[in-house]
């Protein structure tokens, strides 16, 4: 038999620390999925949402793991496009309880309207951001050597950055050498910070070893299977 995802990401709870308990839920609720240790598949519909898990995890109150599930549940996001994409919008956002940068929660693949900018009046044109604060107009966007190699790619990622910074979005590029760095990390963190016109606070004992952590456990679920 099969397990429904909701029921799924109820039950690794058993299994799993709350790090890869949200690695999964970003994976259940995207459109990616890993087959095996080494290979993950993108452009896949979500098997379930947020919203889905939620109503489900409220339905099985009592039951073991529902209230640490459901406090998990609220650091996952919908519509994350790759694994990378969620490691990364993790060590920004995740609470500084986990070692995370503690930013307001995103908005994954964030649409932006960018008609003006090309002129096409007879339907909306729409960019995508990686992640992004749409009351802020600030997005950021990772270049991962898979998805973002290539002269052509380069160029198609370059015109669509301008496009969105004419539409009057602040833009931020991650690269793979600054995610593999916790350092590069803090500063693009700190940044953040500042462009949404907040103040960084932290009052998490020992947060510098959890960031330090949490930096490691995001590599290892970088680049092996779930499972």
């Amino acid at each position: 038999y099969c397990l429904s995802p909701e029921r799924l990401f109820l039950q690794m709870h058993d299994h799993l620390s709350d790090i890869a308990c949200i690695d999964l839920g970003h994976e259940l609720c995207g459109t990616y999925a890993r087959c095996g240790t080494d290979h993950v598949v993108h452009g896949l519909p979500p098997v379930t949402s947020t919203s889905k898990i939620k109503r489900y995890l409220l339905r099985c109150s009592g039951n073991r793991h529902v209230k640490r599930a459901l406090i998990n549940l609220g650091c996952v996001n919908d519509n994350s496009s790759s694994l990378r994409e969620t490691h990364l919008a993790m060590l920004l956002c995740l609470p500084t309880r986990y070692g995370g940068g503690g930013l307001p929660k995103p908005i994954l693949n964030m649409p932006i309207d960018v008609s003006p900018q090309t002129n096409i009046t007879w339907r909306n044109d729409l960019r995508w951001t990686d992640i992004g604060w749409k009351d802020a107009r600030l997005g950021v966007e990772y270049d991962s050597n898979e998805f973002h190699s290539g002269s052509e790619k380069i160029a198609k990622d370059a015109e669509r950055r301008i496009l969105l910074m004419a539409a009057g979005y602040e833009i931020i590029v991650v690269t793979n050498d600054q995610f593999k760095r916790l350092r590069e990390i803090q500063r693009v963190i700190a940044v953040i910070y500042r462009l949404l016109g907040l103040r960084q606070r932290c009052r998490t004992e020992d947060y510098l070893l959890k960031q330090q952590k949490l930096h490691r456990d995001i590599l290892k679920l970088s680049f092996r299977g779930q499972f």
